[in-house]
């Protein structure tokens, strides 16, 4: 399940799901969907989608899952068409909601890795695969969770981010790849930027590669992230949250997401860690704006 994929039904008890046909989307040297489903259902952690019922009786195999009231990241933040009520193309977020929007993907990812089962290894993380629900609750779909199976491990999906987006993968399905595609979401977070733009000038239509490149040259001056001030804040923040952000927060933002990005794995961050060094930002709520009028989402 993704963005503006699978449709919604309400089940005997009221409850709305949405509901995906895994045989539809499913390559066919992929493991069998119910071993997937049977995973999936044994995953019980706040931020991670709730399998709530599924059929396995016959063909297609059809898991169900909770409903996402706002729709997917992606969508929310660059604008797109979606067929998810509620979910409101191009809707600002506010500071203080794309922290805690970061918070959240970051304990459902470190869920998978440390909590569940067989340390479940997501592969897919992007935008896309982030839906949001109420109470500003978000968390990654669309995870592998049967990837135990050396089928799975075979595969790794890349994107060509920038020059390190190949090379930054281990080569084989490890946490290490997740936490460098969270990476990626964590930029769009802070930027409001596609990770790749065809739309703007050749040296910044990568993502990854732009940020890389201007926190190199502003490091040129400074002894280490650390040191991160407004200089390097006003180049990569959303423009369109004006001025309702706190400089510092954003600095510590962008100093996690590069050492998300370490283009070595061995040297990259954990999930634990990244989790860690974000929390306390939700305390940054001060002086932030409320997203524009008529949004489901409020301000912490």
């Amino acid at each position: 399940m993704s963005c503006s994929t699978g449709r919604v039904y309400f089940g005997g008890n009221g409850q709305a799901t949405t509901i995906e046909d895994l045989n539809a989307s499913t390559q066919s040297n992929d493991p069998e969907p119910s071993t997937q489903v049977y995973m999936e259902s044994r995953l019980k952690h706040d931020n991670v989608i709730e399998l709530v019922g599924y059929r396995i009786d016959g063909s297609p195999c059809v898991p169900a899952y909770e409903f996402d009231t706002m729709g997917c990241l992606h969508d929310i933040l660059h604008g797109g068409k979606g067929d998810i009520e509620g979910a409101e193309p191009g809707q600002v977020l506010s500071w203080a909601q794309r922290v805690k929007i970061s918070v959240d993907v970051a304990k459902g990812l470190r869920d998978l890795h440390d909590k569940a089962q067989s340390n479940t290894i997501h592969h897919d993380v992007n935008s896309s695969n982030v839906l949001l629900f109420k109470d500003h609750v978000a968390k990654p779909v669309d995870s592998d969770l049967s990837n135990q199976t050396p089928v799975v491990e075979a595969r790794l999906a890349t994107f060509d981010l920038g020059p390190f987006s190949k090379n930054a993968m281990s080569g084989q399905p490890d946490p290490k790849g997740d936490v460098y595609k969270y990476g990626v979401v964590l930029l769009e977070l802070l930027t409001g930027r596609k990770p790749v733009d065809l739309t703007l000038p050749k040296k910044q239509q990568k993502l990854v590669k732009w940020f890389l490149k201007s926190l190199a040259s502003y490091q040129e001056t400074v002894d280490c992230i650390t040191t991160i001030n407004e200089d390097l804040v006003g180049q990569c923040v959303d423009e369109r949250l004006g001025e309702d952000y706190p400089p510092r927060a954003v600095a510590k933002v962008a100093a996690i997401a590069e050492m998300c990005l370490n283009p070595e794995p061995l040297f990259r961050t954990n999930m634990n860690l990244v989790v860690r060094s974000l929390e306390p930002l939700l305390r940054y709520n001060t002086n932030v704006s409320p997203v524009a009028e008529g949004s489901s989402l409020e301000p912490l």
